[in-house]
């Protein structure tokens, strides 16, 4: 059964979940570090967010297609670089159309929709992103089995996952609030305490977090394979 605790055990599977989860949080680290990027990320530096988002969407397919076919190690490695690119340029491909209307649902959102409670906002904002997220991580899911981007356009498919999903997906936020999010300000609380706001362990967990929700997302929804989200034929099938 998904869950947040079987993701976190996908990843730590790998003998090297250490080291490969440090080379990925040193680009995030990077960018909190330097304030003039972190300040400008969403404009100047836009080209940075997609690189990186791009980088973990590839490192996140790859893990998933080795999860689903029940192969190690799991995370991607240096010598497989190439591999991480090609599924960067696919899953980037398969997921777009679902970003683009997120990215037009929130612009929406902000410049019309006026409500005078935050939390009303707050409650908006998790409404609209549980219903459309389904159109982004079904659809990588799909590509990631056989890293084949028809596969991730089978519009049946995702619609057929879409509804399940949701729910799946509203209980993943549950689980991570509940494991990640206060295992994690227990570490910020004790790192504050010894060491001070602003001190480089702080920015270190901020990073560390954020890539691993990041990776857990995907090993999630790839745990979902065949339960939630339909099957689509392997290339053992298809031979």
């Amino acid at each position: 059964m998904a869950s947040v605790v079987n993701a976190a055990r996908n990843l730590l599977s790998d003998k090297w979940w250490v080291v490969k989860l440090f080379v990925l949080t040193v680009p995030v680290f990077y960018i909190l570090q330097d304030e003039y990027v972190s300040q400008t990320i969403f404009k100047e530096n836009i080209h940075i967010l997609i690189g990186l988002f791009m980088l973990y969407l590839g490192c996140s397919s790859v893990i998933m297609n080795r999860n689903i076919n029940n192969k190690s190690p799991l995370m991607p490695g240096i010598f497989t670089i190439p591999e991480v690119i090609i599924k960067a340029i696919g899953s980037s491909i398969v997921a777009f159309p679902g970003i683009a209307i997120l990215i037009i649902a929130c612009y929406f959102i902000q410049s019309y929709v006026v409500l005078e409670e935050p939390f009303a906002m707050f409650i908006l904002y998790i409404c609209v992103i549980s219903f459309l997220v389904p159109f982004i991580i079904v659809p990588t899911v799909l590509y990631s089995v056989n890293g084949s981007i028809a596969d991730g356009l089978k519009l049946n498919k995702v619609f057929e996952a879409s509804g399940n999903f949701i729910v799946a997906f509203l209980a993943f936020v549950i689980q991570y609030f509940f494991i990640v999010i206060l295992l994690s300000y227990l570490i910020y609380r004790l790192l504050f305490e010894m060491l001070g706001d602003g001190n480089i362990g702080i920015s270190i967990l901020y990073s560390f977090v954020i890539v691993l929700s990041f990776l857990l997302i995907f090993s999630y929804s790839s745990d979902l394979y065949e339960d939630v989200i339909p099957a689509v034929k392997s290339r053992r099938d298809v031979l």
